[in-house]
């Protein structure tokens, strides 16, 4: 049963750093990221509006009492705000754009990665089914191939 193990963690290894390798996977992860960097660009954009800040109980009294004495400089600094988010969407979404305009794969490129995928996903089912954890054994199985590589015993 050891031996199958070991070879389950080493197998799942290296399938999992084929998939990280692709080209496909990282397009996606690119994408992943810019589109939660909107979100939560978005977010950030109604915690900071006027209202929302006169309700939030992390904002100075004082403070408040400002953006309610001087409506001007509340509304400007609101339009600065609204300036700067929207000059950062825009740029995220040229980025998001620019990513899915280089993303054009061929069936067969997508095909294989979802078939990387599928084998990953099946040794991951495998190693939960032995009581591992993935990310666990993804790191430990990584620290050894990079002990051996130091020790010039290679990959």
């Amino acid at each position: 049963m050891d031996a199958y193990l070991e070879l389950l963690k080493e197998t799942y290894y290296k399938e999992r750093k084929k998939l990280y390798e692709m080209p496909v996977f990282n397009q996606n992860g690119k994408i992943r990221f810019l589109l939660f960097k909107k979100e939560a660009l978005n977010k950030a954009r109604d915690n900071l509006s006027i209202s929302q800040m006169l309700g939030r109980g992390d904002i100075t009294e004082e403070v408040k009492e400002n953006l309610l004495k001087d409506r001007g400089k509340a509304e400007a600094i609101e339009k600065y705000l609204d300036k700067n988010f929207d000059s950062e969407m825009a740029e995220i979404e040229n980025e998001i754009a620019a990513e899915i305009k280089n993303s054009r794969y061929s069936s067969e490129e997508y095909a294989q990665y979802v078939l990387q995928l599928e084998k990953v996903n099946t040794l991951e089912a495998e190693l939960e089914t032995n009581r591992l954890f993935s990310e666990m054994v993804y790191e430990e199985q990584k620290a050894i191939i990079e002990d051996k590589n130091k020790t010039g015993g290679g990959e």
